[in-house]
């Protein structure tokens, strides 16, 4: 089961990168020597991190405490880090709204949108491109997705999608 709800759709995100061969999950007890309870399981897996480490220090400071928490916010819990140095790729998704079917393929480097092309059977009055062309240069993020796009009447372009349904067509 598990295996079946992580498989995303490849049709979804086309990247560029190396793939990384993929390994299964399994489950622990079947690379345990016999059954145990979790508490037994805790105590040996405790016990084999102390052998591992033994003669080094097992606390930290509140110096070191402070260091990491600066490393961490500085740099680790970056958006740059985590998602700005991505591999180039392409998003692709098709979502049924109430307003039609949207189709949106996003051309993303670096974890930045670089061209955005909208296609489907909805309506609006307005010309997509406006849309299209909004979106280029931001982060592929909902939260700067909806950032850029706020103010925009997006009934003007697809009659019957709320910015909510069109975000989720983002992602």
């Amino acid at each position: 089961m598990l295996a079946a709800v992580l498989l995303v759709d490849p049709a979804k995100y086309t990247d560029k990168a190396i793939q990384s061969i993929r390994s299964r999950v399994t489950n622990i007890s079947e690379h345990l020597v016999g059954p145990m309870d979790v508490e037994t399981f805790m105590d040996d897996l405790t016990t084999h991190i102390r052998k591992a480490h033994a003669g080094k220090p097992g606390h930290l400071s509140a110096d070191d405490r402070a260091a990491i928490e600066d490393l961490a916010e500085q740099k680790y819990r970056r958006w740059e880090w985590n998602f700005g140095s991505s591999p180039e790729y392409n998003f692709r998704r098709v979502t049924r709204t109430p307003g039609g079917t949207i189709e949106v393929c996003l051309d993303v480097r670096d974890g930045v949108i670089h061209a955005a092309r909208f296609y489907g059977d909805y309506f609006g009055k307005a010309d997509i491109a406006d849309i299209e062309v909004r979106l280029v240069g931001c982060q592929h993020r909902r939260s700067a997705l909806q950032k850029r796009l706020d103010g925009v009447f997006l009934t003007n372009y697809i009659k019957d999608v709320s910015m909510d349904q069109l975000l989720d067509a983002m992602f």
